[in-house]
């Protein structure tokens, strides 16, 4: 008989209703005419990016990881925050910003020379140099981890658990990120 002790168990949140639609764009270098790497960007487009949790870890008194309906309410307000967003990279090369009132101004400095004015409260800014889908994911993650704790779900602290998130930008393209705990 196996030991309760040599099992971990996951909990799969994976529901339609935590999917969102934002926006972003990657900027990466290129060589000029002069033979010297500038950043460019590509055009801002969006994405119906879906996304599932997979939490693994001890059980609870109760036999649980964790609660389903209040994990699965808390990564529905954190998808649900990010519906019809800019996300930006505070850090991004070859872009600059200039936020005035209620309005923030996007400038790509290299090719394509673009620029865009954005309400700011439509924003999602990324402490990151880019925003790819992997740091979105990476984001997200934080984002609910923190939730997680701050909602007193978990049995144990968050240590005790692995948290994956799985962040599909499209069909057939995903990222996955994890929040490790302790080596099972």
């Amino acid at each position: 008989m196996l030991a309760r002790s040599d099992v971990r168990f996951t909990v799969v949140l994976d529901d339609p209703s935590f999917t969102f639609n934002a926006s972003h764009f990657l900027t990466f270098p290129i060589e000029n005419d002069k033979g010297a790497t500038v950043w460019a960007a590509e055009p801002i487009h969006g994405h119906d990016f879906k996304v599932s949790v997979r939490i693994e870890g001890p059980l609870d008194e109760s036999g649980c990881v964790v609660d389903f309906l209040a994990a699965s309410r808390a990564l529905r307000k954190i998808t649900g925050s990010w519906n019809h967003d800019l996300a930006l990279a505070r850090t991004a090369r070859g872009v600059s910003y200039a936020t005035n009132g209620d309005k923030t101004r996007v400038l790509y400095e290299v090719a394509p020379k673009l620029e865009y004015v954005f309400p700011t409260n439509a924003i999602r800014w990324l402490d990151a140099s880019n925003v790819s889908t992997e740091e979105i994911a990476y984001q997200l993650l934080d984002e609910f981890t923190r939730e997680l704790d701050a909602l007193g779900v978990l049995a144990y602290d968050i240590d005790a658990y692995t948290v994956t998130l799985r962040l599909e930008e499209s069909p057939h393209c995903a990222v996955e990120v994890a929040a490790r705990g302790p080596a099972a």
